[in-house]
Order: C-alpha cells, then structure tokens, then sequence
C-alpha cells in the first residue's frame, strides 16, 4: 500500500550538467546521463511506497541552489505529502535500502556525504525548515543540517561525484558505477531513449497556480 510520501529527485538533466569528470567533453557528459538514469531507476524501484517527482533545470525557480531546492521543496509540500525524500542524482552508491529507509522513518534521516555535504534528507512535512540557511554547495552542510536538528538518523556515508577526483577516487574503490557504465558509454542515443521511456511526460502534475507543471510518474 502506497504511503503519503514523495522522493523528490532534484537534478540536472544529464545534457545540461557541466560538472568534469576528466575524461572529456562527451564521455563527462555521458557519465553525468547514467547517474541520472540510475537514480531514477533507483526510486522508481520505490513507486510501490511513494511517488517520485522529478524536478530538473526547467522546473526550478530561483537565483541560488539554496533558493532553488527549497522553492522545490515547498512545491511538493503544497502536495500535502506527509514525508518527503530530497536526493540529488550524482551519488553512484545510493541503494533502494536507503530510499525505502528514508521513507519509512518517521524521524529525520540523512545520507551523509563524505565532503561534508548530504545525498539525501528524508524528513516530514513539518521538518522543511531545516533546510533554510544553510551553506549550500559547502563543506559545511552536513554540520550545520545535524546541529539544526534534535533527533536524526544516519544512513552509510557514501561519495558523491562532483569532479574529476571524485571519479578517479570511485573507480579505485570499484563502485558500481565503473563497473556498469562502460555499456552506456556506447550511444549518447541510447541513453536519452532510455531516460525518455523513464519519464512517463504523459504524467505532467500542476502542483502550483504560478509554477511550471512538476514531472510525477508512479
């Protein structure tokens, strides 16, 4: 039975994201494409307990990241959903446990990145504000989220790839990620096809009067 939750995915499509891997124009673009397809197919292994919303470049509304994030959040919260799930889809570790950890908790719950920042906060409906005035983009994030709350739980600390140390340091460790992408690195084609069939756009959700329609699929 679906609980009232939402795993709001908060991202870049792969074609617009300008984060460096080191490994050129194409292939660092490619890689940013799997980690969105993989962080989608991670949630929408979730569908059977929440819904997952999709919220990329062309639907956020804001100067800063900080402004943009919580606008989103305060989107999906006029939904009325009792618990949401913030990710952002540049984690190659995050599981299916940890999405289904975040929304069954009924406390706050964080994924811990390992340069001082969060690949995920599941928290409910009331929890919003403690996103407000945070150092986003920081070293700092993570301290100032934990001392902002009384009570929390920690999930496994997991690398986020941000740059092109970031990768070399996944590939060393033999994520997941490096083991699988080769296959997507094949045909640019390929993959966007594949982001298409997991984005149902037939699914558009006016969740505002003022904003753009939210990507919601089930």
């Amino acid at each position: 039975m679906k609980m009232n939750s939402a795993i709001v995915v908060f991202t870049r499509s792969g074609s617009r994201e300008t984060k460096r891997f080191g490994f050129g124009q194409i292939t660092d673009r490619r890689i940013a494409q799997f980690l969105v397809l993989r962080t989608l197919t991670c949630a929408q292994h979730c569908s059977d307990v929440a819904d997952v919303i999709v919220i990329d470049e062309t639907q956020q509304r804001g100067l800063t990241f900080g402004e943009r994030l919580t606008t989103a959040v305060q989107d999906v919260r006029q939904m009325g959903y009792d618990r949401i799930v913030l990710i952002g889809s540049d984690t190659p570790g995050l599981t299916e446990s940890d999405l289904r950890a975040a929304i069954s908790s009924t406390c706050p719950i964080i994924g811990p990145s390992k340069d001082g920042g969060f690949y995920l906060f599941g928290f409910n409906q009331n929890e919003h504000h403690h996103l407000d005035g945070l150092s986003w983009q920081t070293d700092n994030v993570l301290a100032q989220l934990k001392s902002g709350l009384h009570t929390y739980t920690l999930l496994s600390y997991r690398r986020d790839l941000d740059d092109a140390i970031d990768a070399a340091s996944t590939a060393k460790l033999g994520q997941l990620f490096f083991e699988t992408v080769g296959e997507y690195l094949i045909e640019t084609s390929a993959i966007e096809s594949v982001l298409e069939r997991k984005i149902d756009r037939l699914s558009l959700k006016d969740i505002t009067s003022r904003g753009p329609p939210k990507i919601v699929f089930y």
